[in-house]
């Protein structure tokens, strides 16, 4: 009788462990588990998603979030929309195509109104910055960072944005400005890759332009007294003061200017200024303009070529 109920003790005991053994190694591949960072997530995954529902997924499916910022609203609206829709656009149809290496293109752009320390704001935002820190040094950062940031939109705003993207490593790709102060200055902005050209190749071009090739000619050669028949009319900010500095440097080059510094008073090509996103201020800029040009057409009775150098954005200049 013993051995049959020793038996029957054993059987219950391995009825019991058998669940317990099933329960101990869970099918956990469909699985998602939350998580704040990459440190949350086993070996080959990585924590995105965005948002506040952020999970471990494999690395190869998450998206490559990139960052733009830009005005969407003002009179310079046109500047971030048109550009957002453009890289929407290519966006879409590489990840029709697959993506990068099987990883989604997804963009996240923030308004700015064309304003510097607003801009500053939203950079933050999009590079999850938590706390700022000294100097040159990386900030702390969170995990919700775009990767890079594309076709941010302005000179004022970049030049406020970019230090703080390039000493966190992140890319700014192709920001529409064509400023050479510190965007353009590798040793300093090593993480700015630009695409277009800057101001000081294209104000060369056009002085270039009124100088050999336009009939009948703006200024003549030798030069003389061809920049008082010159006119900048330009926003007044870095973005303008830069395209300004690259006529004064290229008509330098054809001639030296009585006053050839662009930074002191008295600049020998006249120049006139509206305020950036201030449509009011344009129309006392065009007034100062049409005075310019009465008194170099004089009496009206002589034919002179003058040239305007517009250094605007889109609805000013309009």
């Amino acid at each position: 009788m013993g051995a049959p109920r020793a038996h029957a003790r054993r059987s219950a005991v391995a009825l019991l462990l058998a669940p317990l053994v099933a329960c101990s190694s869970p099918e956990l591949d469909g699985a998602a588990f939350s998580c704040e960072s990459n440190a949350d997530c086993l070996a080959g995954r990585i924590c995105g998603g965005g948002g506040s529902a952020r999970v471990c997924m494999p690395a190869s499916e998450a998206p490559i979030e990139i960052g733009m910022t830009g005005p969407f609203r003002g009179p310079s609206r046109d500047l971030g929309i048109e550009m957002r829709r453009g890289i929407l656009a290519q966006f879409e149809r590489v990840n029709e195509q697959g993506g990068v290496f099987g990883r989604r293109l997804e963009l996240s752009s923030m308004n700015d109104d064309y304003d510097p320390d607003q801009a500053l704001e939203s950079v933050k935002e999009l590079l999850d910055i938590e706390e700022l820190a000294e100097g040159d040094s990386p900030d702390v950062r969170g995990p919700g960072s775009v990767f890079a940031l594309l076709g941010s939109i302005g000179t004022p705003t970049t030049l406020a944005t970019a230090p703080i993207a390039n000493r966190n490593g992140v890319v700014v790709f192709s920001p529409f400005t064509g400023a050479h102060r510190y965007l353009r200055d590798g040793t300093l902005a090593p993480s700015v890759y630009n695409f277009r050209p800057g101001y000081f190749e294209e104000t060369e071009l056009i002085v270039d332009y009124m100088a050999r090739h336009r009939q009948p000619r703006i200024i003549s050669d030798p030069p003389a007294d061809s920049y008082t028949r010159l006119l900048v009319f330009a926003q007044n900010d870095s973005y303008g003061d830069a395209g300004y500095t690259g006529v004064v440097e290229a008509y330098n080059r054809l001639g030296p200017l009585p006053q050839p510094d662009p930074s002191r008073p008295n600049p020998s090509i006249a120049r006139v200024t509206y305020e950036r996103e201030d449509m009011d201020s344009v129309e006392p800029a065009i007034a100062q303009a049409r005075e310019f040009l009465l008194g170099v057409l004089g009496d009206g009775t002589a034919s002179r070529s003058v040239g305007i150098v517009m250094i605007d954005t889109w609805q000013p200049g309009n």
